[in-house]
């Protein structure tokens, strides 16, 4: 009995679907508020972001080696700051999980994208939860989302 367990057990790993892992990163800059003029008299001024992180997928296929699931994480760092002015900055955090079901459809991403605290005036853009997806359409979005752009830009406009 004890031999046959054993022969099943090696045999197991042969019959597993194909596992491809992939990893990279990215640094890129973008305006976050085109023109803070929008939020204040006088701001006449963008904020910027310089956004840096790595992340890492994984491309499950089933038995027959047709792709069916793409799992990833990302995670990495917003650094906020009023364009024509880098050297004051504030920085945040994030960390992003995305699920992708090939073969019904349905996509999901799920985390913490947005979480930026300003010294002396707290969370001003917090979006943090799960945005579902059918067909590569947005279906729905599930959690906290508070975005205070007026106090991001009074902030640099100081």
């Amino acid at each position: 009995m004890l031999v046959v367990l054993l022969m099943f057990a090696l045999a197991v790993p042969v019959l597993a679907a194909r596992v491809e892992t992939e990893t990279w990163s990215f640094e890129y800059d973008y305006t976050l508020i085109e023109d803070c003029g929008d939020y204040g008299e006088g701001w006449n001024f963008a904020i910027n972001v310089f956004e840096a992180g790595s992340g890492i997928e994984r491309f499950r296929y089933n038995n027959d080696d047709e792709l069916v699931q793409v799992v990833g994480h990302v995670r990495g760092t917003d650094t906020v700051y009023r364009q024509g002015l880098p050297e004051n900055v504030v920085t945040a955090d994030y960390a992003i999980n995305g699920h992708f079901n090939l073969v019904t459809g349905e996509d999901k991403f799920t985390g913490n994208t947005w979480n930026l605290h300003l010294p002396g005036v707290g969370n001003v853009f917090h979006i943090a939860g799960a945005d579902f997806y059918q067909d590569g359409e947005f279906d729905r979005f599930s959690g906290l989302e508070h975005v205070d752009f007026e106090a991001i830009c009074r902030y640099f406009a100081d």
